[in-house]
């Protein structure tokens, strides 16, 4: 078959692309392989799988927050090795992850989870919730983390109405379900979908329906936020 120049000069300008992005490649692959703890060679197919020309970008931004973070905390090795099951997901994950703030946290599970000195257990599923949330709901869940004790009662419940921006104090527990103000469109989505991923949940009232005026964060939650945040200085 006969080529036309078009076809050629797309063909050159495709060579040149790769050609550019080589040690980039290069360079995620070295990265991956240190995360794996296996050689080069066979983190290869990895790269080939989970990362495409238009995916690069962000996975060396993303392996740069990495290295940020490990370096504030002394260290620039992965002391204890991920499984493929975990990392593939996880590295794939950060591949894709377009908002500063969810790259951001996917970066610090990463150094939690290859921490040596963290006897943490980090389910995989950790993986899946951080893959399907969206910005805002991230948002939201670590608001109500942070939520100061005063905007708490003692089971963790508290109004949602003025999240992401402000909490009220502690829920009156003798309010009347239809007293209580229900929280904007976008939030109570949230929330639901957070309750759906096992990180929040929901009031419910006296014949079955929901409440979505208030809502506490389950242990999940919390612990997703954790193993995703900053680790703190004993």
């Amino acid at each position: 078959m006969n080529w036309s120049d078009k076809q050629s000069e797309a063909v050159q300008e495709v060579a040149k692309t790769v050609g550019k992005l080589q040690p980039g490649l290069e360079a995620a692959g070295k990265f991956i392989a240190k995360v794996v703890g296996h050689p080069l060679t066979q983190a290869g197919g990895l790269i080939g799988d989970a990362f495409g020309i238009a995916r690069l970008e962000l996975f060396l931004k993303y392996e740069k927050r990495v290295k940020r973070i490990m370096a504030e905390r002394g260290t620039d090795k992965f002391a204890r090795p991920l499984p493929l099951s975990v990392a593939y997901p996880l590295l794939e994950a950060a591949s894709l992850e377009e908002d500063d703030d969810l790259s951001e946290m996917l970066a610090h599970l990463l150094v939690n989870a290859t921490d040596a000195d963290s006897a943490d257990y980090i389910p995989r599923s950790f993986v899946e919730t951080l893959r399907n949330m969206a910005p805002f709901e991230a948002l939201i869940l670590k608001r109500m983390v942070e939520a100061p004790p005063e905007s708490l009662t003692s089971s963790g419940h508290m109004y949602t109405a003025g999240l992401p921006d402000s909490l009220e104090a502690a829920p009156e527990l003798t309010r009347r379900a239809e007293d209580i103000t229900r929280p904007s469109a976008k939030v109570s989505l949230a929330l639901a979908s957070l309750e759906t991923a096992g990180c929040v949940d929901i009031m419910t009232t006296m014949n079955g329906g929901n409440l979505p005026g208030m809502a506490r964060v389950k242990e999940y939650g919390h612990e997703l936020i954790r193993v995703c945040s900053a680790k703190k200085q004993s």
